[in-house]
């Protein structure tokens, strides 16, 4: 687990995050974190991305979690470059 990552994304949970997945839309917290960084690891995936909504915001944005567990968020550009990166 990355401190800084795991940081970010409870800090994005606290200002009402959510995650859209293929199983709907969920809370963007620290278990989602884990559980998409065990996912990583067992399938041996670099890294996954997700459309992610924050209240109040109209831009689309994007968060990737790797599986060392590094996370980033931003804008649906600069993550879809860093993710074409791999």
């Amino acid at each position: 687990m990355d401190l800084k990552s795991r940081n970010h994304i409870d800090n994005l949970g606290r200002h009402g995050a959510t995650v859209l997945t293929a199983g709907g839309e969920r809370k963007l917290n620290g278990a989602f974190y884990d559980e998409i960084v065990r996912f990583c690891e067992k399938y041996r995936i670099n890294c996954i991305g997700y459309e992610i909504r924050i209240p109040e915001t109209d831009e689309k944005l994007m968060i990737a979690i790797w599986r060392n567990g590094h996370a980033d968020s931003g804008s649906e550009k600069h993550i879809r470059e860093i993710m074409e990166q791999l």
